[in-house]
């Protein structure tokens, strides 16, 4: 299965349709975060979505575009620390965030963990360094093969610039 994993990756690295195909994690998800909504979403109107990018092969990483509530930025999912990537699902991969909120622009750091148990679900939890050292747990669901317009290179340097450029040109759909 691994190596039919990873040729199915290698002939759909470029891929950015939205067709229904689940063969992979890669695409868009939406999380549901209680704590985070109790705190930034009181009317619980607002879509946790991450847009995860497929592996280029330069970076021992995912990159992830993402909108939570009152949070925009780039994730960095460990991936090569998993050596056998075609079989990810029960495994916890961890991942450090940077962002920018959205309405006072200021910046915001975090990591996490998140486990996948399909294709199309997982679960796990998100910190927020600046506001409390709390786990929010979360579970998501993938909606759609579409990955964020944000190219990988352009997720690489975001990553690396928000600390420095709070205002970071977000194009979001």
């Amino acid at each position: 299965m691994e190596l039919a994993h990873k040729k199915y990756m290698e002939n759909h690295r470029n891929d950015n349709s939205d067709s229904n195909d689940t063969e992979d994690i890669f695409g868009t998800w939406h999380f549901d975060c209680p704590e985070s909504a109790d705190i930034w979403d009181e009317d619980q109107e607002q879509t946790i979505v991450w847009k995860i990018h497929r592996p280029d092969g330069k970076d021992k990483c995912l990159w992830v575009v993402f909108h939570q509530v009152c949070v925009e930025g780039i994730i960095s999912i460990g991936w090569v620390d998993n050596p056998d990537n075609g079989q990810i699902f029960g495994k916890e991969l961890r991942f450090t965030w940077s962002g920018c909120e959205t309405g006072e622009n200021y910046h915001n750091v975090g990591h996490g963990v998140i486990t996948f148990s399909s294709f199309t679900e997982c679960a796990g939890y998100i910190v927020c360094s600046d506001i409390s050292s709390e786990k929010w747990e979360f579970t998501g669901r993938k909606v759609s093969n579409q990955v964020s317009n944000i190219p990988v290179e352009r997720c690489r340097k975001l990553y690396q610039q928000i600390p420095h450029h709070p205002k970071a040109p977000w194009n979001w759909y």
